[in-house]
């Protein structure tokens, strides 16, 4: 089977899919769920918490997205501070010890329970980028890149965070990886 090749690139609010690729049909213009026809699906992509969290935003932002009823849900990183927030001055800007990344990854989860539909995680750089946050994430999350299959479409998330010492790049063994993937 043929698959279409997806790699999340840019912040989109909410895209809309499907194995045809016709035009999406008309955003909703009530707060009444939405669902989509049988031969297509939809997906809500979310990120960009790290800038702290403000009271009853992404609250209202997970009612929106139960109310479109996507078929998942995918972040394209900086999902929590990733670091102490007890810090003052440069040592705030030290990583964060594990269990301060617990916390946060707890919290961040707790916040996912209504969502209601599969999610699908990407690291960020507040995620990702010391080695313990990479360590946290891969033990609290799992891979930092993956690929999966929804209906006849192929999506591909990859780890902008994956160079030496866990900063920007990608590294050889995703680049392995990629390429198996999109061989097959």
């Amino acid at each position: 089977m043929r698959y279409r090749h997806f790699a999340l690139a840019a912040i989109v609010l909410t895209v809309t899919a499907n194995a045809a690729l016709s035009a999406p049909p008309e955003p909703a213009a009530t707060d009444e769920p939405v669902s989509a026809p049988e031969d297509t699906f939809q997906f809500v992509i979310v990120s960009d918490l790290q800038g702290g969290y403000r009271l009853g935003v992404f609250e209202r932002a997970v009612q929106a997205i139960q109310t479109l009823q996507p078929s998942f849900v995918m972040c394209i990183g900086d999902l929590i501070g990733g670091k102490d927030a007890k810090m003052a001055g440069p040592a705030r800007q030290a990583m964060a010890a594990d269990e301060v990344l617990l916390k946060q990854w707890a919290w961040f989860r707790s916040m996912l329970e209504p969502i209601g539909s599969r999610f699908y995680f990407t690291p960020g750089n507040h995620d990702y980028n010391y080695p313990s946050k990479a360590a946290v994430y891969k033990r609290h999350v799992g891979s930092p890149y993956y690929s999966f299959n929804y209906g006849e479409c192929h999506f591909l998330v990859i780890n902008t965070n994956d160079g030496p010492d866990a900063k920007a790049g990608i590294s050889a063994e995703q680049l392995d990886f990629l390429k198996k993937d999109l061989e097959e």
